[in-house]
């Protein structure tokens, strides 16, 4: 009787792990990314319910330890500045649920004479893109970060500065926007 009753309980358990290893399988489409180098911030002090992680000055783009966080109280836009080269913008858009796709028709249209726009990243809640000035390809392009994120029911628009950045920050910044979590 013993015996039943022990591999019972290890049928139960072996097929309760090879389900929890599906579901985690099949609906985890996100990157596994290394966050070596990089601190958790609570942006919740802020009046944002989450945590993102930063670079730290480890990184070698100019970095600071200590973030400076630039929000005036009862407004819509933050600026979360880490050093020189590493500053982005949050901006509270309530119940507007299309701000990535909204900004990428706007980056993509076919009538803009200015510039050349090379996607990298295209997902529905992040959009990277490469930009050069058209008729000068061969000089340095500007990379951009464009993100949304719905944390406790509101919709926040994150962004890099339009003057843009070099690519090992926008990296960094893919990072930043990607470990976006909503603290519950």
């Amino acid at each position: 009787m013993k015996k039943y009753i022990f591999f019972g309980f290890l049928s139960l358990f072996t097929l309760l792990n090879s389900c929890g290893d599906k579901n985690e399988n099949t609906t985890s489409n996100a990157k596994n990314l290394d966050f070596y180098q990089f601190f958790k911030f609570d942006l919740s002090q802020y009046d944002i319910p989450a945590t993102i992680m930063l670079p730290d000055e480890t990184v070698g783009i100019g970095t600071s330890f200590i973030p400076e966080v630039k929000h005036n109280e009862a407004d819509f836009l933050w600026e979360i500045n880490i050093g020189p080269n590493f500053v982005f913008f949050i901006e509270d858009y309530g119940d507007m649920a299309n701000l990535v796709k909204t900004h990428k028709a706007k980056i993509l249209d076919i009538n803009n004479t200015v510039y050349s726009v090379k996607v990298l990243v295209d997902e529905p809640e992040l959009f990277i893109y490469e930009r050069r000035i058209k008729g000068k390809e061969k000089e340095v392009p500007t990379y951009h970060a464009y993100a949304q994120k719905k944390i406790n029911g509101v919709y926040y628009e994150f962004k890099n500065s339009d003057s843009g950045n070099i690519k090992k920050v926008i990296d960094c910044i893919e990072k930043t926007f990607r470990s976006i979590k909503e603290i519950k």
